[in-house]
């Protein structure tokens, strides 16, 4: 990450509190797309911190489902099968 960038006190939050990590010790991934299952894990991060309770409704599957990295598999299907209360 750039010395003195707007977003780097975010981003040192953000990896202390373990919510998200960059994609090697050495690279964050600054200026790289964040995807749909990335997404999906920073959020089931943040709900199981907050321990958020979610009721079960939606069974969704993508039609993309076998190009879903394993370490996204959890979070993606949490978020396809869970509405807030």
């Amino acid at each position: 990450m750039p010395a003195g960038v707007w977003y780097a006190s975010f981003v040192r939050a953000a990896g202390a509190s373990k919510l998200i990590v960059g994609v090697s010790n050495d690279e964050f991934g600054v200026g790289q797309t964040l995807t749909r299952q990335d997404l999906a894990v920073i959020l089931k991060r943040v709900l199981d911190k907050n321990k958020v309770t979610l009721k079960s409704e939606n069974t969704t599957i993508f039609a993309d489902n076998s190009e879903i990295s394993d370490y996204a598999k959890e979070a993606v299907a949490a978020s396809a099968r869970y509405q807030a209360m």
